[in-house]
């Protein structure tokens, strides 16, 4: 992904898409840390405003599909391309793709511990294996996601999308030239990653294929009908997932069916939608450097804002009533999640292109640029 704001971004509604849906995972988080159940909520505050409040807020998991399905578009789009041009560097994609994942990764991990060790008065409960497990992209493979930032769980998913999309990309571009151990190492790296993604959860793989199509392929204009049915199959995918209650705790067996079917429609409803979206410039430069700025720091949003609110639980029990109180209280924990993200992401995100170049004018001879 692009870090460093560009003012005037190609696509400024895929800006937008990628920072709401982070902003969206952060409302649905922040929820039930600051109010109860709403079967726990008083009586008197289980009006339509509550409702339909806590109604809009809930998708969290649905836009994380919109997460894979947008790195497949962006991500998988451009590795498609490049392999059928020939022009697939692995040693490119390889800096491009740790550079964008451990470069927030690590600080974000730092924070997670900070927050914990105040939270707790002490180390994070977690073992070590399993931070170093979370750090190496394991977690949901071979060790428990970390119990103070789960949003990390998806984060496993994107990383062994692009080394199986990358393992293929190179396999298909250097099919015929490679010597055979090369061809074997990307065989064994493809097979490694889609034995992980077997032990996560496949469908999301094909979410991020569906995507990575989308991208690849000449956007002829869709009309006006074909995008109203997009539009309301991506609903529908949204609401065959939310009957099941996964973001409630485990699914039972009779409703992996259903979360599989929403998730397969609402990924291709997606796919669908974004070379729209991706073709539609807009009127007001404001709107689209506004954008570009926020999804600038979209990714450490999501790594960040867990066990931020984790700590701010602290300040308070959670509120049993839904009033204007608790929902200031509720959009100050927000803003303070946003400010935190957006500062780090100074730091840590904003340099990624310089420490990019840097480590291609190191670690490489002369290789063109890939995927953002």
């Amino acid at each position: 992904m692009r870090p460093a704001v560009e003012p005037s971004s190609p696509a400024p509604l895929l800006d937008w898409a990628r920072f709401l849906a982070a902003f969206w995972v952060l409302l649905c988080h922040a929820r039930p840390e600051h109010w109860v159940a709403w079967t726990a909520l008083d009586p008197e505050s289980r009006g339509w405003p509550a409702r339909l409040f806590f109604l809009l807020i809930r998708p969290g998991p649905e836009a994380v599909v919109v997460f894979f399905v947008l790195s497949g578009f962006l991500v998988g789009g451009r590795l498609v391309s490049n392999a059928r041009s020939g022009r697939f560097s692995v040693g490119v994609y390889a800096i491009d793709r740790v550079s964008r994942i451990f470069l927030p990764l690590v600080p974000a991990l730092a924070v997670t511990a900070g927050c914990e060790t105040m939270r707790l008065g002490g180390w994070p409960a977690d073992p070590g294996y399993v931070w170093l497990g979370n750090l190496v992209q394991l977690q949901g493979v071979a060790v428990p996601v970390l119990s103070a930032n789960s949003p990390l769980w998806s984060l496993a998913y994107e990383v062994w999308f692009y080394v199986l999309g990358g393992a293929l990309a190179w396999g298909w571009t250097r099919r015929t030239a490679a010597p055979w151990g090369p061809r074997v190492l990307a065989l064994g790296l493809a097979l490694l990653a889609l034995g992980c993604l077997v032990r996560l959860e496949l469908v999301y793989f094909v979410c991020w294929l569906a995507g990575a199509w989308a991208g690849a392929r000449v956007r002829a204009p869709l009309s006006r009908p074909r995008l109203g049915a997009a539009a309301m199959a991506a609903v529908l995918g949204v609401a065959l997932r939310q009957a099941t209650g996964e973001d409630q705790g485990p699914l039972v067996a009779a409703s992996r069916p259903l979360f599989l079917v929403g998730t397969l429609v609402l990924g291709g409803a997606v796919a669908v939608l974004l070379p729209a979206l991706a073709s539609i410039r807009l009127s007001s430069g404001f709107i689209a450097r506004l954008g570009a700025r926020l999804a600038a720091f979209s990714f450490t949003l999501y790594l960040t804002h867990a066990p931020i609110l984790l700590l701010l639980r602290e300040c308070h029990a959670p509120h049993a009533a839904f009033t204007g109180i608790s929902l200031l209280e509720f959009l100050a924990k927000i803003l303070v999640c946003l400010v935190a993200a957006w500062g780090l992401a100074l730091l840590v995100e904003r340099p990624t292109p310089r420490v990019r170049a840097w480590l291609r004018d190191r670690l490489l001879s002369s290789s063109p640029p890939t995927a953002r």
